[in-house]
């Protein structure tokens, strides 16, 4: 027949177990002993929270221990191996740890794996269009720790490292693609979407020229602005000095105007409102010559001298 007790492991280290058994006629048996060891239960092992970036690689999660680890997934079910945690959705995930030794399985440790969202940054500018001598601000939506402004097809920002730089106002006319690359407080690093800053050219304009004419003439010259660059549209205006046939003609007619020397000037604004430096031509209008008959007598004879 067996014969049971329960020991009680209160301490750590070593203790002696005796039996001492007496039969139904009284008679004692020697004493039976046995040593049980007493292991303490260890430490739960040193871990620290890891943070990661959406998207990023990730690796295998790690513990200090002197026993052998094994680990717990978020609803404290033990895993067949030490997890490597995803990055594909910003979120906090709990994992759980514990180690063993000499049997005895710690306290579970607490690891928590934050995925954090990648910034979104946005672009703004002061304007998005503008004539070539004019600075364009630009601005992002918040606060970044770092940021970094990259232009194409060639940098025309007085800083590339600055939260709000400018496109300088000696940036030739073209189209200009901005982004930008942050990193926010996480360590978080995501480009922008691009932003498209136009500069337009300033236009420049050339008047014909106007032939010197009698003030009798009244045959109408005309005169033309040829604007530059190639392809610039807008808006003239001539002085009185003319009649305006076009954006970019006008009649001069000597007979109108007189003799005398005439200016005729020329304002430009192309469609995108930059203005060209003002022209003008100078026009010659002759004036006729008066001529006046004095006679040496105003009664004559005929045939006679009349000298």
């Amino acid at each position: 027949e067996d014969y049971k007790a329960q020991f009680n492991a209160t301490s750590v280290g070593q203790a002696t177990v005796s039996y001492v058994y007496t039969s139904e006629h009284g008679c004692v048996g020697d004493a039976a002993e046995t040593t049980i060891t007493v292991y303490a239960i260890p430490s739960a092992p040193t871990v620290s929270d890891v943070k990661y970036c959406l998207g990023a690689t990730t690796s295998a999660l790690t513990a200090t221990a002197t026993g052998t680890l094994t680990w717990y997934d978020s609803d404290k079910q033990k895993l067949s191996e030490t997890p490597t945690p995803s990055s594909s959705s910003a979120t906090t995930t709990s994992y759980f740890v514990s180690q063993t030794t000499n049997g005895c399985e710690s306290e579970l440790a607490q690891i928590n794996v934050t995925v954090n969202p990648l910034p979104t940054p946005v672009i703004s500018a002061s304007k998005d269009e503008a004539c070539k001598g004019t600075a364009i601000t630009l601005g992002l939506d918040k606060t970044y720790s770092s940021q970094t402004w990259t232009c194409t097809p060639t940098n025309v920002l007085n800083s590339t490292s600055l939260a709000s730089p400018t496109v300088q106002a000696t940036a030739e006319a073209g189209t200009y693609s901005i982004s930008v690359t942050v990193k926010d407080a996480n360590e978080c690093e995501n480009v922008s979407e691009a932003k498209t800053i136009e500069i337009h050219p300033i236009p420049q304009v050339t008047l014909s020229d106007l032939t010197p004419k009698c003030e009798s003439e009244n045959v109408a010259q005309t005169i033309t602005a040829t604007i530059t660059p190639d392809g610039v549209v807008g808006n003239g205006t001539w002085n009185d000095k003319v009649t305006k046939l076009t954006e970019y003609t006008a009649s001069f007619t000597p007979s109108v105007v007189k003799n005398g020397s005439h200016t005729v000037t020329y304002d430009f604004v192309s469609d995108k409102g930059c203005q060209a430096e003002q022209v003008s031509k100078t026009a010659e209008v002759y004036a006729l010559p008066e001529i006046t008959l004095a006679p040496s007598k105003t009664e004559v004879c005929q045939g006679g001298n009349n000298s």
